[in-house]
């Protein structure tokens, strides 16, 4: 602690000298061999030369100690400064930056000039020369023949006809004089606005505008495409009325229409006026519509539908009844006509089927598992097409659907995860109901456009499979099924049967043929299962008889049999009219017993025998026409001739 103060002491001291040389000129030089501590807040480290002082001291807003070491040589070169490392270590160098150095305007730089900034301003050296501000105002003359640019490393001027030539691309045409537009040499490569949108044939606008081509092809402009896609025909207006007169009035309108007949020929886009009175004489059958008539459109009432819809079509058929028009009006419309053909598609063909790859057939296991199959096809709806997935609710296959059926209250009762076929109910208004023995009843399936099978229960029973076969798709089936589904078939079955009696798929092609008039063309005439008739089958040889043997049953007997049968139930004494002897050709036996018999007009034939009773045939008369013979025993007894 002392040792510190006598050395506090000590260094006072040695400044005190030092101060006291400088202050009396007494020592030029100094030397010390300790640190030199100035206490005094503010106090300063002065020379003198030349009755001129220099000083340093420390600032005295300090908050934090320095030490500055000093380079251990000069600079090198002149414009070096004194730098500092942030640590206290001084250098010579060159500064980088010069915060608010003035360089233009300030009154001691003799090559500027004096002048104030403003924003805006460009630094430009001027006649004196010498650098001087260009006010953003400042105008340089009438005519302007550089501007200043820049290649990316250097900047200068600049022609402006090299300017224009290097921002063609960016120039914007509508910006350029209107004079420059009427060069020659522009026309040649660029079209006017007037051009572009002309609208007369054959060098409208449209002709101009390219579209996407391969190079060489016969079409590759806007026109050339309104040619090959649209059509002649109507857009608006064209409405037909009856006048009450014998005459029709029609409105003006617009559409397409062609001067020319053909594929290709150029569409043009028209007007037509309206005609208030156009002639339907009583009791005939006109067509109205527009013609292009040399390029000045009219309407038009033909006797025939002739028009050729290229120059001309039809906008209504006219039948002129007792002087009552009857107006239909099936316009040549081709306003909008994507949209309408995707319509009358989804209102004429709904859920069509790809016909020409076919699929979608349903089937059945036919294994009396009474599993469902259907092959995979395409759908078409509107103009998305669907490709659908085959079916297959065997264990092997793994699908399943839904059934449904009503359920009385204007709804409808779903059954899920289903595989097989019900063969033994049916919906009666609601109600699942057990079929009656040997019935028949019908199952409806349907596709959906995701390849989802689904059913619904038929609605009756019938006593024959005819009967089934008339029953129609039921109409009361959910939205699912009205909304996304196609019916695809049918099955028919009787009662607890495993195997169906018909799989009916809707889209096989059925042929409807003429009643058989012919008995011998009917199939089954062979079976064994008419019942009512007597087979001709029954009779195996000549002279078979059929002889009933009961009622309704017949059977075979053979002539002998048959003799046999006859010859026991028939009497010849039961004969009516044996008595008479009136138109018998033979000898009654009653009449030879009684007593003188009398035989009246007995015709014996031409050589006729008459033989004896009892005879053994030896005892006859002959009668050979013109002779009589008598034989007895053998022996001939008279002869006349």
């Amino acid at each position: 602690m002392g040792r510190n103060r006598m050395e506090g002491k000590k260094t006072n001291l040695i400044l005190f000298l030092i101060f006291a040389s400088i202050a009396f000129g007494v020592a030029s030089d100094i030397e010390h061999g300790a640190d030199v501590l100035l206490v005094k807040d503010g106090a300063k480290i002065i020379w003198q030369n030349n009755s001129q002082t220099f000083s340093i001291s420390a600032s005295p807003s300090m908050s934090e100690s320095v030490n500055y070491i000093w380079p251990p040589a000069d600079a090198t070169s002149g414009g070096q400064a004194l730098l500092s490392n942030s640590a206290g270590v001084m250098s010579w160098g060159v500064p980088t930056t010069s915060a608010g150095h003035k360089t233009v305007g300030d009154g001691t730089h003799t090559d500027a000039t004096t002048a104030s900034v403003v924003r805006g301003d460009i630094i430009v050296g001027n006649a004196t020369p010498k650098w001087d501000r260009k006010g953003i105002s400042t105008t340089i003359g009438t005519t302007l023949t550089k501007v200043v640019g820049t290649d990316g490393t250097d900047s200068g001027f600049r022609t402006i006809a090299n300017f224009v030539l290097d921002f063609d691309s960016l120039l914007d045409h509508g910006n350029l004089e209107s004079s420059s537009l009427d060069d020659a040499d522009h026309n040649a490569s660029y079209y006017t606005e007037t051009e572009i949108g002309d609208t007369v044939s054959p060098n409208s606008g449209a002709t101009l505008m390219g579209m996407a081509s391969i190079s060489g092809s016969t079409f590759s402009t806007v026109q050339d495409m309104q040619n090959i896609f649209h059509s002649s025909g109507r857009a608006t207006g064209g409405v037909v009325t009856d006048n009450g007169n014998d005459t029709i009035a029609v409105t003006a309108g617009a559409g397409t229409i062609k001067a020319t007949v053909g594929t290709t020929s150029e569409i043009l886009f028209f007007d037509w006026a309206a005609n208030a009175s156009m002639s339907v004489p009583a009791d005939t059958t006109r067509f109205v519509g527009v013609e292009y008539n040399a390029g000045s459109p009219q309407l038009v009432v033909r006797t025939s539908d002739n028009f050729d819809s290229d120059t001309d079509f039809v906008l209504a058929s006219l039948v002129n009844e007792a002087s009552t028009i009857h107006i239909s009006e099936e316009e040549h419309n081709v306003g909008d006509h994507a949209n309408k053909m995707i319509r009358r598609l989804f209102d004429t063909s709904p859920f069509a089927r790809d016909n020409r790859n076919g699929g979608l057939i349903l089937g059945e296991s036919g294994d009396n598992n009474r599993n469902i199959t259907m092959t995979s096809g395409t759908i078409w709806e509107k103009l998305n097409e669907f490709a659908i997935t085959a079916v297959d609710t065997s264990v092997g296959g793994g699908d399943t659907f839904d059934r449904y059926l009503t359920d009385g209250v204007g709804g409808h009762t779903r059954q899920t995860g289903q595989t097989t076929w019900d063969n033994t109910q049916f919906d009666s208004s609601g109600t699942l109901t057990v079929l009656d023995n040997n019935k028949y009843a019908v199952q409806w399936f349907y596709i959906e456009l995701d390849s989802e099978l689904v059913s619904v229960y038929g609605t009756a029973q019938y006593n024959v499979e005819s009967g089934a076969e008339m029953e129609s798709p039921p109409t009361d089936i959910p939205d699912r099924i009205s909304l996304h589904a196609a019916l695809i078939g049918r099955i028919i079955f009787q009662k607890s049967d495993t195997v169906p009696q018909a799989v009916e798929s809707v889209f096989t092609q059925t042929f409807t043929a003429a009643g058989v008039t012919d008995h011998g063309n009917l199939a089954g005439l062979a079976d064994d299962d008419h019942t009512q008739y007597i087979l001709h089958s029954l009779a195996t040889a000549a002279n078979d008889f059929l002889v009933a043997s009961g009622s309704g049953v017949v059977v075979k007997k053979t002539l002998a049999e048959t003799g046999a049968i006859l010859e026991a139930d028939i009497d010849h004494g039961n004969i009516q009219g044996l008595s008479t002897g009136a138109d018998h050709s033979f000898i009654d036996q009653d009449v030879t017993i009684a007593a003188s018999p009398t035989h009246a007009n007995v015709n014996i034939p031409q050589n006729g025998k008459l033989n004896l009773e009892g005879s053994g045939g030896d005892s006859y008369i002959i009668f050979t026409g013109s002779a009589i013979e008598v034989w007895v025993n053998g022996v001939q007894v008279w002869d006349f001739n």
